[in-house]
């Protein structure tokens, strides 16, 4: 079986509301296209090949990011946002064809390989320069960063803002976050002595929160000491809650999390 690194329509399933982002079969298979049971990983670069001549292309990093549910999977030695820094150049970009394999050859004299030359099948890794820089990597990672890592999605008919961080992104905070006309301001800070959730609506008309936050049982969700009405909701393999409340045009809301005891 393969996985193409040059093909992002099933990376982006959840997005299309086919699955969603936990959905034990779209994990499995973002975990397979980053394994060598895929025809075309390469393990030296732990990337999708583009052939025998390309053992890296961009766009197939993001398949990496997708498989990742946990801090260690996606920002440790190996997890994929550290893969794609390493790959990443001064300006901020990632080039489409990152990383080249250079194999070492078999020395030839008179027309005949030097037994005590055989090639060792080593390979260095180098950077690979061609074609160009990938906007397409940019364009699916900016919809997997808001959609599957920041959790934000907002629905301008019902002026429903529904915010479901991915634990594993640790703690945040997005400025002026816009949705066409319309803009937010979020941050997240879960790891503090105080855990909350921050929503600013600097629109025209009140808009309503659907929040999930990461929580053991007996999670509470409170505003201003007032306890929010919570539901379980498992995400990822972790214990979450729900609330939702209300943000008046021009209000900011804070939401504290308080474990269960």
């Amino acid at each position: 079986m393969t996985s193409d690194g040059e093909e992002s329509e099933t990376t982006l399933i959840p997005f299309y509301g086919f699955l969603p982002n936990d959905h034990a079969t779209y994990l499995n298979y973002m975990r397979f296209s980053m394994s060598p049971q895929n025809e075309q990983y390469t393990p030296q670069t732990r990337s999708i090949n583009w052939g025998n001549q390309v053992p890296s292309t961009a766009p197939g990093y993001n398949k990496g990011l997708c498989a990742g549910v946990d801090r260690d999977s996606l920002f440790g030695e190996h997890g994929y946002y550290t893969e794609i820094r390493r790959i990443t150049d001064a300006d901020g970009s990632v080039w489409w064809w990152p990383l080249n394999l250079k194999r070492e050859a078999a020395r030839v004299e008179a027309g005949k390989i030097d037994d005590d030359k055989k090639p060792t099948g080593k390979a260095t890794i180098e950077p690979h320069r061609t074609p160009g820089k990938a906007g397409w990597f940019a364009g699916v990672h900016s919809v997997l960063f808001r959609t599957r890592f920041a959790g934000i999605d907002y629905d301008a008919p019902t002026r429903v803002l529904t915010w479901q961080p991915l634990s594993a992104l640790g703690d945040f905070e997005w400025q002026n976050l816009p949705f066409g006309r319309e803009q937010f301001s979020i941050k997240l800070a879960l790891t503090g002595k105080n855990p909350s959730a921050t929503v600013s609506n600097p629109n025209a008309q009140p808009v309503t929160v659907r929040l999930r936050l990461p929580g053991q049982s007996g999670t509470k969700l409170s505003i201003s000491g007032q306890s929010l009405p919570t539901t379980p909701a498992p995400s990822f393999g972790e214990s979450s809650v729900t609330g939702e409340f209300q943000v008046s045009s021009g209000g900011t809301v804070t939401v504290s999390l308080k474990n269960g005891e």
